[in-house]
């Protein structure tokens, strides 16, 4: 009798583990939809985060990357290489049924720098990406895919597996492996790719072939329904309607949209008053900031506000190390986190409206110039300016000293380490941000000191500084650019704007003694309190 309960009971253990593994995978992964991306259903990782697409990302429609362990946490600890999983969508070439190409035309990848007459490489464009195998070269140069067998059944696209391996000289201790599915028909290839350590193979390989297996993919009528639904929000209620679906159409869990007369916000915050805040301040100091630069033409842009929900989300969305905030003129996205601070116990958000008034005059300068960016003490000056203003109920009250900056700048003077006025207002971005701690902190106390210092205002010549620099910019790049046509090419907007700059500051410093400027400028900044104090 002992004899046959045993078997019986080993038989239900294993039932019983069975059940409970197949219980954790059900857990591991969660079901989402993404309907305006065209995907009605996909699993994601429950301890993977969504990371937000750059808007100008031409493949990647969603990533996930694992969550960072909590420092408390005693199970998890930081893997070398972070797990991540790419859904990506690769159009397919149109085929030219003419005839174009000879028979014997060899393709792209195979010679991308073919070698002129006398033995030099000539630059070609790059392969263009129509596969699983284009992309990884896209992306991460020398990773190939190997085919690993048909995926899952379906009537209309094709579907494989596949094992994807990085190049040879990657180091072994530490070597990223991968695993990817496709989706193919005659219009585009889908691919879910998953990368992880090797080390890491037997957690995540399976896990990510599944996620990919079981990807749901919409129908034309799915995706024209979600197009009318996009539609009806925003055609006819606001300015550049494609502009804005474009943007909510790409915003993902926990993200969420909303909208002004001139800019789209995408938030992952639950506060509800900082938010308003924000999209009512930035709408009222760009009131100011036309008044004070008017545009070199009639323009309407629409840009995004995204606000991280901190520090940690914005830098792996692609905030740099010791920013704040950035305005991505590529993109048209101003960028920051909630900078909140706690002071005893006290709530203060004052440092994320710090950044906002900040980046919001880049945002703004860039369409009001005509896309051409002014010196940097002259725009990260004016930055900073605005970083220092006052706007209780909405309306700007003053603009006082930025607290950043003050006592940087006041230490810097004291021990004659500023940087003198005849070289820093031709210094060029990457001169500038060769020293950033002192240069950011001395264009704005010179951009205040020409808005504020009475000395300025009962000197002509340094009256006029700020008002010519600004329209000469405006006009030189304007003429520079008047016969170059419609779409002037990119060297030639960046020789226009070389010229452009150069006319300005000759032009706004012209007659100008620019030791006593100096000298005044040294005295007045020495003598600012720092509003905290």
């Amino acid at each position: 009798m002992g004899a046959m309960v045993r078997p019986l009971i080993q038989c239900l253990v294993v039932a019983a583990l069975l059940a409970m593994a197949s219980l954790a995978d059900a857990q591991a992964l969660r079901k989402e939809r993404y309907p305006a991306l065209g995907i009605p259903s996909v699993l994601r990782p429950r301890l993977f985060d969504p990371v937000p697409v750059q808007p100008n990302e031409p493949f990647v429609r969603l990533q996930w990357f694992e969550r960072l362990p909590d420092p408390d946490d005693k199970q998890r600890t930081q893997r070398a290489y972070r797990p991540r999983v790419f859904l990506v969508e690769i159009p397919r070439p149109k085929v030219d049924s003419g005839p174009k190409a000879a028979a014997d035309e060899k393709p792209a990848t195979e010679d991308p720098e073919p070698a002129k007459t006398d033995g030099s490489k000539e630059k070609r464009a790059p392969a263009p990406v129509i596969d699983l195998q284009s992309w990884l070269v896209h992306r991460y140069g020398g990773w190939t895919a190997e085919d690993a067998g048909e995926g899952r059944k379906d009537a209309t696209y094709t579907t494989r597996k596949w094992r994807l391996s990085p190049p040879d000289g990657e180091p072994s201790k530490n070597r990223r492996i991968g695993c990817a599915t496709t989706w193919a028909d005659a219009g585009r290839t889908v691919a879910v790719i998953g990368l992880y350590l090797e080390a890491d193979a037997s957690e995540f390989e399976d896990q990510f072939l599944a996620i990919g297996d079981k990807l749901e993919l919409a129908d034309p009528v799915g995706l024209a329904a979600e197009r009318k639904k996009l539609e009806r929000t925003y055609v006819g209620k606001y300015s550049h309607p494609e502009y804005r679906m474009q943007v909510a159409a790409a915003s993902i869990d926990p993200w969420r949209v909303d909208n002004t007369d001139n800019y789209i916000f995408v938030y992952n915050t639950r506060d509800q008053p900082l938010l308003r805040r924000v999209m009512r301040d930035i709408e009222a100091i760009r009131t100011v900031y036309i008044s004070l630069f008017p545009p070199a033409a009639d323009f309407d842009a629409v840009s995004t506000v995204r606000i991280c929900a901190d520090q940690a989300e914005y830098m792996a969305y692609g905030g740099m190390r010791g920013s704040a905030g950035y305005w991505n003129s590529s993109t048209e996205e101003l960028v920051l986190f909630h900078y909140e601070l706690q002071d005893g116990g006290r709530k203060d958000d004052s440092n994320t409206f710090i950044v906002l008034y900040h980046e919001a005059f880049h945002q703004y300068i860039h369409y009001s110039s005509g896309e051409l960016p002014p010196h940097s003490w002259f725009n990260e000056g004016y930055g900073d300016f605005f970083s220092g203003t006052s706007m209780p109920g909405g309306k700007v009250r003053k603009i006082d000293v930025n607290p950043w900056r003050c006592g940087t700048i006041q230490r810097a003077i004291e021990g004659g380490q500023s940087v003198p006025w005849k070289d820093i207002i031709r210094y060029s971005q990457q001169q500038y941000y060769r020293n950033p701690a002192i240069c950011y902190a001395q264009g704005w106390s010179m951009i205040y000191f020409l808005n504020r210092s009475k000395s300025v205002e009962k000197n002509p010549a340094w009256a006029k500084i700020l008002p010519t620099y600004f329209d000469t910019l405006k006009a030189t790049y304007r003429a520079e650019l008047a016969g170059a046509g419609d779409e002037p090419s990119d060297a030639h907007r960046g020789a226009a704007g070389e010229k452009a700059r150069d006319a300005a500051v000759t032009a706004a410093f012209e007659g100008v003694d620019l030791d006593a400027l100096e000298l005044e400028w040294k005295n007045f900044t020495s003598g600012l309190t720092d509003p905290r104090d």
